[in-house]
């Protein structure tokens, strides 16, 4: 009850949850749009040969939902999967029932009653349905012979009622009732909260079709009962082309694919099935993916020797929001994996603040408490995760820590976690700078433990920082039997630029020395061809190594 149009949002979130199982929230998708289309077709009445038009407004409400791709986590509409459907359903429905009433007089009081009353539950859908049905009492009165007069009084008191009340019942409900409903929403609460922008313009276009179709329906539904093969040609066309407009519309991006399935299992903890996903990348990768990529080689003790695998020079989403898409996406798991517990507790409470507690955030904020033993407070989150029809084992299981503390030390997640941790653990600001907040909080440490200390080192690596480069090398070196690939190629390749250390003092390998003489001779080789063409020829050889990252990546997408 805090914005009109609530009750749509309470039942698509209610519904979403049902998406844990992908079939089954896609089943409960599929069979709401074929009910729209149902109540179409008895709503209009439409005959066998224009049939295929009721088609029309379900699949406007699937590309709706199929075209939103990265804003879907951006976006503050709650339940938006569902809502918009059932939103028209309410409209629907409405139509039906209004039609079976006969009594002219009771028909407008019965409407001043729905518009009174269905505004503060479904906002917009309220005031498109009063409008419907206002434009079919027009369409289906006679206004001719004895009874003209009286007809004529009863279209111009139901249209003027029903006018007034559709203007100033929301005008009434915005300044006496609701006070965290923007006063801009008046009319339209209940729609989505896309901006009024060019590129968003294709964001609303779903749901113009989808007014203009029912009003349009309204008013052939009097005119399409004779049977006709142009008809029946002419709904098949439109049928065919509204499938051909969803299919082509639909976001399809394997990066978005690629990115929502490490992340499922990062939260999964399943960090081989990351690096699976991760060697599949066909495309140039985003940096939200070379991320996920670089923690789950450093989860599994893999990092020094495959870092560079995967290409750097990496591209932005191709999303029509780019503001804090990182920051949405990723924030929460990265900051958590890699210890910057205040960080990953502070961008769940500010989205849940934002856009409306989600299970995601829950989970985090319970796991953040836990592992900084505050367990009242993970209390707190886990009791209302205990609610939920499917994430209550999950949190039965983070019972256990919050009730016995010592088998909190002994959880794997957290014991990998605790030694990046070891550190003055304050909440600056991140600048919505997600990587490089991560990669210098880690690269200007000083000591630490074993693990931070290399974490140091990737870090340095990434930036290209030669000075910070060396202490953390050296000290590794000291502390391992083996010093990893792509740490001896960062050695050799310093040491060959500054002439400050001597290379065969070094920890190095026989394969890595050759290989970076080969790629000296090749360098010389081609010192006077273009940097593009350089890229090209040094790749197959040298495209998985810290030097090409060196030399090549210059243009990191970063945020």
């Amino acid at each position: 009850m805090q914005t009109a149009g609530g009750l749509l949002s309470y039942g698509g979130m209610f519904l979403t949850q049902f998406c844990y199982y992908p079939l089954l929230g896609s089943t409960i998708l599929i069979l709401l749009l074929l009910f729209v289309t149902f109540l179409v077709v008895k709503a209009f009445k439409f005959s066998k040969n224009f049939v295929l038009f009721a088609f029309i407004p379900a699949l406007s409400l699937l590309l709706s939902v199929t075209e939103v791709g990265y804003i879907l986590y951006s976006l503050k509409s709650a339940g938006y999967l569902f809502a918009n459907i059932l939103g028209t359903i309410v409209c629907l429905l409405s139509f039906c029932g209004y039609q079976k009433i006969k009594n002219e007089w009771l028909r407008i009081v019965l409407l001043a009653l729905f518009i009174l009353t269905t505004y503060p539950l479904f906002g917009f859908y309220s005031l498109f349905s009063a409008l419907l049905l206002v434009l079919n009492e027009w369409k289906n009165k006679r206004v001719n012979g004895k009874e003209r007069t009286r007809q004529v009084s009863y279209l111009f008191v139901h249209s003027f009622t029903c006018s007034l009340l559709i203007l100033f019942v929301p005008y009434l409900y915005s300044r006496y009732f609701y006070t965290q409903m923007p006063y801009y929403e008046t009319y339209t609460s209940g729609l989505p909260h896309f901006y009024f922008t060019r590129a968003e313009l294709p964001l609303w276009t779903p749901f113009i079709v989808l007014f203009l179709s029912l009003l349009i329906f309204l008013v052939i539904s009097c005119h399409q009962k004779k049977q006709s093969k142009t008809g029946w040609f002419a709904s098949l066309g439109i049928f065919l082309l509204s499938l051909y407009g969803t299919y082509t519309f639909s976001y399809r991006n394997n990066n978005f694919k690629t990115e929502l399935q490490m992340t499922k299992a990062i939260e999964n903890n399943d960090w081989n099935k990351v690096i699976s996903i991760g060697e599949k990348q066909q495309e140039k990768p985003t940096r939200q993916i070379i991320m996920y990529w670089n923690l789950a080689l450093y989860k599994l003790g893999q990092a020094g020797d495959r870092m560079f695998e995967m290409d750097n020079n990496s591209m932005l989403p191709v999303a029509r929001r780019q503001n804090l898409i990182l920051m949405h996406n990723a924030a929460k798991p990265l900051y958590f994996q890699y210890g910057k517990i205040n960080y990953c507790y502070r961008w769940c409470m500010e989205d849940m603040v934002e856009y409306s507690m989600t299970v995601q955030d829950l989970k985090y904020m319970v796991k953040c408490a836990i592992i900084n033993k505050e367990f009242p407070l993970a209390q707190k989150y886990n009791k209302v995760l205990k609610q939920t029809l499917f994430h209550k084992g999950w949190a039965e299981q983070q019972q256990q820590y919050i009730d016995n503390p010592s088998l909190a030390a002994e959880n794997m997640e957290m014991k990998s976690i605790r030694p990046l941790m070891a550190y003055q653990n304050l909440l600056d600001g991140d600048g919505n700078k997600l990587e490089l907040y991560i990669l210098n909080s880690f690269a200007y440490m000083e000591g630490g433990t074993p693990e931070i200390v290399e974490m140091s080192l990737q870090c340095n690596l990434i930036l290209k920082n030669i000075e910070r480069f060396w202490s953390r090398f050296f000290l590794y070196a000291r502390t391992h039997e083996r010093v990893p690939v792509h740490y001896q190629e960062a050695a050799i390749l310093y040491s060959y630029l500054e002439g400050k250390i001597d290379a065969s003092r070094l920890p190095l390998d026989k394969d890595v020395v050759e290989k970076f003489n080969r790629m000296v001779t090749m360098s010389k080789q081609y010192a006077n061809m273009p940097e593009e063409y350089n890229r090209k020829m040094f790749k197959p050889q040298f495209g998985n190594t810290f030097w090409y990252y060196y030399f090549f990546v210059t243009d990191i997408k970063t945020n």
